[in-house]
C-alpha cells in the first residue's frame, strides 16, 4: 500500500496475488462487520485498487461471495485439524473435546467468518471430523453410520450454540465450558 491508501501494482509475472489481496479484502470486511453487504467495489476499495480490477477475479459478486465461503470453510477446518493433530497424545474424549472447544471459540469469535463458513462445505467436513474422532468416545457406535449420527447431533449441539450466543449475547449463558459438557452429553461415556 501507499501513502495515499493504493496499492502498489504486483511485479510482472505476479497478477494472481491480487485475488489473494481481493479475498483477503472480502474476509476483512467480513470480520468487521459479520453483516456486510459485499459490493465488488467496496472490496476493490477496501484492497486499494480501482472497481474494474476485480473483474479480473471476480467477474460477478457470487464469485467472490463463493471464494470467500470456501476460504472461511478451508481456515475453520484447518484450524480444527491443527488442534485435533496436537491432541493426539490425549485421551479420546479428551481430543475430541479440545476440538469441539476450539469449534465454539472460533464460531464465537468470529461469527462473520463462522456464518461464511457454514453457508458452504464446513458444515459437512465438520460432522466428517467430529465422527472421526468418536469411535474410541461412543460405546455402541462402531459402525460409520451410528458415528455420523452422533456426530451430526454433536454438530447441531454446537452451532445452536454459537447461534444463540451470537444473536442473544446478553441472556446471561452458562459458562462455554459448562455449555460444552452439556453438549457432549450423552456421547462421550466413560
Amino acid at each position: 500500500m501507499t501513502v495515499e491508501g493504493r496499492r502498489t501494482a504486483n511485479p510482472r509475472g505476479q497478477g494472481g496475488r491480487l485475488r489473494e489481496e481481493l479475498l483477503a479484502a472480502a474476509l476483512r470486511l467480513l470480520e468487521a462487520d459479520p453483516g456486510v453487504v459485499f459490493t465488488l467495489r467496496g472490496v476493490a476499495r477496501e484492497a486499494g485498487v480501482a472497481a474494474p480490477s476485480v473483474y479480473d477475479h471476480f467477474p460477478r459478486l457470487p464469485d467472490l461471495v463463493a471464494a470467500v465461503r470456501d476460504q472461511c470453510a478451508a481456515d475453520l477446518l484447518a484450524a480444527l485439524e491443527r488442534v485435533s493433530r496436537r491432541s493426539v497424545r490425549k485421551e479420546p474424549a479428551e481430543r475430541l473435546r479440545a476440538v469441539v472447544r476450539a469449534y465454539l471459540r472460533r464460531g464465537l469469535e468470529a461469527p462473520g467468518l463462522y456464518a461464511a463458513a457454514m453457508a458452504g462445505p464446513a458444515g459437512t467436513m465438520v460432522v466428517d471430523l467430529f465422527a472421526d474422532l468418536l469411535p474410541g468416545t461412543v460405546p455402541g457406535r462402531a459402525t460409520q453410520a451410528g458415528r455420523r449420527a452422533a456426530a451430526l447431533t454433536l454438530w447441531t449441539r454446537l452451532h445452536g450454540i454459537v447461534a444463540l450466543r451470537t444473536a442473544a449475547p446478553g441472556t446471561g449463558w452458562p459458562a462455554l465450558d459448562r455449555q460444552l459438557d452439556t453438549a457432549l452429553a450423552g456421547l462421550l461415556r466413560d
